[in-house]
């Protein structure tokens, strides 16, 4: 529905002759204005108008100027000259307009007639006319779907429709992709036909979407002549970009030429020649854009963003804008799973026992071998945090490739304090981890636990992750896994490097103490030698026929190996064994008792069957420690840290120059107050390294250079910690084990030390004056 405006403004002219063809002959009014200024007549001299708004909705009772009649009456006799036509153009204007895409709404204009002497409800209907009013007519934009695209089994790949729209999976060019999560527009010019020559239309890519390609998708019944053309004088901030494809009218060799501003942001293509020949969708022509996702909160932290891809028509040489069409895609993305050898369900209930204390876990990590970090060589660290009665086996670690099977070298870390492991993984590579971890239960009893264990990227949500859940876990004792097979148990000790657990370490030297629990405590039995074993290949072993069942032995580390740090710590365990009547003996179950109320699986362990009758005690290195302080104002009181992710690398030359030996992070978040440190590995035991901090382009920053650092500006500033007078030396050189602290002085404007007397003259003349002053008024109060 629309309505009409009153004083005339609704008449867009009247004019008077021969004007056959008016409904065709024109692209539209203005051409016609402009050619027929001659026909032209004044309205209000040949007429009188008068309006009616008595409908609902209407000016009647509102006041609204809306009217839904307007009548005509000639002030005169009109003469008309031979074949000549009096044309009165009316124009009115939509209530509502269109909101979706090529649903139009109808506008109906009817005529009637009063003839002379009749009154104004004695009207003839003369005829009538209706109007289409499109949204998007010009051009429009929709969603033909968003799909991941998977290519790691080495063909062409597959394509997995996630949400449809106007498209199906079978109109994307996967020859034009790489391995990802991807939203396919397409925009339509001409849909309403009405539009004539050549026109630009801009792209907009959204924040955190990377262009794959741009194609002409599909063109009209009689616009298959359409063709994107070159663009000249661009500049050089525009690249040039093309491909042949099949349209999905099945046209092949369809070229399409277009244009990538290099900051990503942007495409331009120039469409022509458009007829306007008025019928809807004939003259049109479909352009596909499709974007993969890079958003590394959607891809790494699980986070669900609507991404808005806008298109701007513009004249054919770019200079003036058109019309504007979005449209938008939601999209979410997961790229960690993990699983348990029971099921693959991640949530899972048992309903028998295991047969074993043992439980093996299985990471897929980006699947489809995409690139999810923006930078070529960056590497992803996964983060797997075992839950509490969970214990890991730090040598059972292995990684492959999923697109050949080949080997993968991962380093696995371990804080057995916070119980997480993290590996770090190369981008672009699907990767399959395996490792295997104790429960910490009694076997045989009807106790069970609820096992947990998480994992996730670093640096991002948990959302981005998976969760896997054992309820109501038990396990049994199978006859393989018994004690009753062997008189003596034989107990091995791995000594591990938490910063890469496949790393045993040899010539760790320990005692073995036969002890006994007294009184809630855990005593060396009197007169009992400390037992010694031999390692080999990073296992210590104690000889079989040295130990015993439901006997506590405690191993205290002696020696360890040079640049890494003892293990001070006592840890106890038993092998146990059950009486002939089936149950462990007081002395025994009170050893099981007293560490399940320790709760300390690292320091206290009950040993079920052979397989577990082992030690996993990890010996960190000392490494070079980087520590991070802040100094926020010009006074140095405010030591808050700022948020963000702060690399530093280590050099073996002072300069910083060539490649680091190994790069390391500190992370804030907003919130954090208490100090962080990281650790390089380490290197040459007794050779002199060097620490930088680096910058946003990764490059090291010199002492007291101001450098850009997560897009602020920081004058940097290293000391090395505690000298032999337990000072701090300025300085970033250190050997294994000492200390570098990195200090990150804001751009606070501060006076400047100049290195000579400055100031040190005025205070101290200044302070002159005021001593001579002084004596002389003491003087002249003496001689008073």
């Amino acid at each position: 529905m629309s309505f009409i405006h009153n004083n005339g403004e609704s008449i867009a002219g009247a004019y008077q002759g021969n004007l056959d063809g008016i409904e065709t002959r024109y692209k539209n009014f203005a051409e016609f204005q402009q050619a027929n200024t001659a026909s032209k007549k004044e309205i209000n001299e040949l007429f009188e108008l008068s309006y009616n708004g008595n409908r609902d909705g209407f000016d009647n009772g509102e006041h609204n100027g809306r009217f839904n009649d307007m009548f005509i009456k000639a002030k005169k006799d009109i003469e008309l000259g031979e074949n000549q036509n009096l044309y009165i153009i009316v124009r009115t204007e939509p209530l509502d307009l269109p909101e979706e895409y090529r649903e139009p709404k109808r506008y109906e204009n009817r005529l009637f007639i009063i003839d002379s002497g009749k009154s104004e409800n004695e009207q003839r209907a003369m005829g009538s006319a209706e109007q289409r009013l499109y949204n998007g007519g010009d051009i429009l934009k929709e969603l033909g779907q968003t799909f991941e695209y998977d290519r790691t089994d080495g063909t062409n790949g597959t394509v997995k429709v996630i949400e449809p729209g106007k498209d199906k999976g079978d109109r994307i060019c996967t020859n034009l992709l790489t391995s990802g999560v991807y939203a396919a527009w397409a925009f339509k010019v001409n849909y309403t036909g009405e539009l004539q020559g050549t026109y630009r239309v801009l792209e907009e890519i959204p924040d955190g979407m990377e262009l794959a390609y741009i194609r002409i998708k599909w063109p009209g019944n009689k616009a298959l002549d359409i063709a994107s053309k070159e663009i000249t004088g661009l500049g050089g901030e525009w690249e040039r970009k093309s491909n042949s494809t099949t349209t999905d009218r099945g046209e092949e060799n369809q070229e399409t030429i277009y244009y990538v501003n290099k900051n990503g942001k942007q495409a331009l293509i120039e469409l022509g020649e458009f007829t306007a020949g008025k019928i809807v969708d004939d003259y049109s022509v479909d352009v596909q854009v499709v974007c993969r996702v890079t958003d590394k909160n959607v891809l790494l932290g699980g986070e669900q963003k609507t991404f808005t891809n806008k298109v701007t028509l513009q004249n054919a040489d770019g200079t003036k804008n058109i019309s504007t069409a979005t449209a938008t895609a939601t999209i979410s993305d997961k790229n960690l799973t993990k699983k348990n050898n029971l099921t693959n369900k991640s949530n899972y209930t048992m309903s028998a026992p295991n047969t074993s204390q043992r439980l093996t876990y299985t990471i897929t990590a980006n699947a489809r071998g995409q690139q999810l970090l923006t930078g070529d060589g960056e590497k992803l660290t996964i983060v797997d945090k075992l839950g509490d009665n969970l214990s890991l086996v730090g040598d059972s670690f292995s990684a492959k490739n999923l697109k050949d099977n080949s080997a993968v070298r991962i380093t696995p870390k371990y804080n057995p304090e916070t119980k997480i492991i993290e590996i770090e993984i190369p981008d672009k590579t699907p990767v399959e981890i395996t490792y295997s971890a104790t429960v910490n239960v009694v076997p045989d009893t009807d106790k069970t636990v609820n096992v947990t264990n998480e994992v996730y990227w670093k640096s991002y949500s948990s959302d981005g992750g998976a969760t896997n859940t054992i309820k109501n876990y038990s396990y049994t004792l199978n006859a393989g896994g018994s004690t009753e097979s062997t008189a003596h148990p034989v107990l091995t000790i791995k000594k591990t490097d938490p910063d890469d657990v496949s790393n045993k370490l040899t010539g760790v030297k320990f005692n073995i103490y036969e002890c006994e629990l007294v009184d809630e405590s855990i005593l060396h039995k009197d007169g009992v030698d400390p037992l010694i074993g031999e390692s080999i290949d990073g296992v210590y072993t104690v000889p079989n026929t040295a130990l015993n069942y439901n006997t506590i032995y405690e191993v205290q580390e002696t020696e360890t190996v040079e640049g890494y740090i003892r293990d001070t710590t006592p840890h106890y365990i038993m092998c146990v064994k059950k009486e002939k009547n089936g149950k462990y003996s007081d002395t025994v179950q009170a050893y099981i008792d007293y560490c399940t109320n320790q709760n300390m699986l690292s320091k206290y362990k009950v040993a079920y069957d052979l397989q577990s009758f082992n030690l996993e005690i990890y010996n960190a290195q000392k490494g070079i420690i980087v520590k991070k302080a802040f100094k926020n104002n010009a006074a140095g009181t405010d030591s808050k840290p700022v948020s963000g992710i702060y690399w530093f690398g280590l050099y073996n030359n002072e300069g910083g120059t060539g490649a680091p030996l190994e790069t390391v992070s500190i992370e804030y978040s907003p919130g954090d107050t208490a100090e962080k440190t990281a650790k390089f590995k380490n290197q040459n035991i007794n050779q002199i390294y060097y620490v930088f901090e680096l910058d946003d382009n990764k490059q090291p920053i010199k002492a007291s250079h101001e450098a850009t650092i997560n897009n602020l500006q920081y004058t940097v500033e290293y000391s090395t910690e505690g000298n032999s007078n337990g000072e701090n030396t300025i300085g970033n050189a250190a050997q294994c084990g000492g200390t570098v602290i990195v200090t990150n002085q804001s751009q606070t404007k501060i006076l400047p030390s100049t290195g000579s007397c400055g100031t040190l003259l005025y205070r101290v003349a200044g302070t002159l004056m005021i001593f001579c002053a002084g004596l002389f008024m003491l003087i002249r109060y003496t001689k008073k």
